[in-house]
């Protein structure tokens, strides 16, 4: 369940949520209130990250603003393809117990006139022996159609039933992807993450993260649009793509914050990667097909730790956004590590 608030403490971050809503030129919509309701319950902080920065410059939160914050930090963009396909499963089914229960019908009422027509039989009555046999072979044939009919239903609907749990299963897989990158997004990676740590098996081992974030990335936005950032976006996937080895996992965190997971890997390791990243993504250009073909070039800082005893997701991941935060504090298009 996504929100775990008691009343009283819901009640407080409604009226939050409320006062903030107020301040900026969003509509009073759904999208803009789960917005604010999650920046106040502090409960989702690659959006209070991403707000920070947008009040820090002091941009404006419109509709736009609000529906990216959404799309961004907050949609699942798979979950109505999930519900439909499960709704499917559950028609197919449903038609198969409607079928075996009809077959289940005429089974019962074919076992009567059995039983009448051997009743009959030891009456040695011809006239009532000749009508007992017709309605015992006219229930064979509805017998024999029924079964037929459910044989048939059964096939058709476990090929349906296999389609439709491929369908939902790649729905799901989906859902843990970022639609920009084709990468894992947050829910994701913290799946990944989760798996990773709760592996007793390789508790031991030493791990990654690389938390890594876009320089100046609004003066792209301000200077080109959203579409050419956007772009850029989709580059610096593609680099992280080409870049990882088997095993090594990337994902879009947030905005323009991204994440690299590298299992059984030493601090050295993770080091090496983020510093192949940086130089990867500083002789990337994408060139703004707006302005004539004009080339952007960007830079990234990273900031890189390594898995260590008593470690949960949060302190995890935390550390390494810490060393990325010192990373973009001493200048930026560097790597540093915690």
């Amino acid at each position: 369940m996504r929100y775990t608030e008691t009343k009283a403490k819901s009640a407080e971050l409604l009226r939050a949520a409320i006062q903030c809503m107020g301040q900026h030129d969003a509509s009073f919509n759904p999208a803009s209130f789960t917005v604010w309701y999650e920046h106040s319950a502090g409960s989702n902080a690659p959006l209070t990250k991403a707000i920070a920065e947008r009040l820090a410059a002091n941009e404006v939160f419109d509709d736009e603003a609000i529906g990216r914050l959404f799309r961004d930090h907050i949609a699942d963009p798979n979950h109505a393809e999930i519900d439909g396909v499960s709704q499917d499963l559950q028609r197919a089914m449903s038609r198969i117990v409607d079928k075996a229960s009809l077959t289940g019908q005429r089974a019962d009422a074919f076992g009567v006139q059995l039983a009448e027509l051997s009743a009959t039989l030891e009456m040695n009555d011809s006239a009532a022996l000749s009508d007992a046999l017709r309605r015992t072979a006219q229930g064979t044939a509805e017998m024999t159609s029924s079964a037929l009919s459910l044989e048939q239903e059964a096939i058709a609907s476990r090929r349906e039933i296999e389609s439709l749990r491929d369908q939902l299963t790649r729905a799901r897989s989906e859902a843990l992807l970022d639609t920009l990158t084709g990468i894992l997004n947050r829910r994701g990676l913290d799946l990944r993450l989760g798996d990773l740590l709760a592996d007793k098996a390789g508790s031991q081992a030493s791990h990654c993260l690389i938390m890594l974030d876009i320089d100046h990335f609004k003066r792209v936005n301000d200077t080109h649009g959203h579409v050419m950032g956007d772009r850029v976006i989709q580059a610096l996937g593609n680099v992280l793509k080409g870049s990882l080895q088997d095993g090594q996992v990337p994902a879009r965190y947030g905005g323009e914050e991204f994440a690299v997971l590298l299992p059984n890997s030493s601090i050295e390791d993770g080091m090496r990667v983020a510093a192949t990243l940086r130089t990867r993504v500083k002789s990337l250009s994408v060139e703004d097909r707006r302005r004539g073909g004009t080339p952007v070039s960007i830079t990234i800082s990273l900031g890189v730790t390594a898995l260590r005893s008593g470690d949960d997701a949060s302190r995890f991941i935390a550390r390494a956004d810490g060393a990325l935060y010192n990373s973009k504090q001493n200048g930026r298009d560097r790597v540093s590590f915690a």
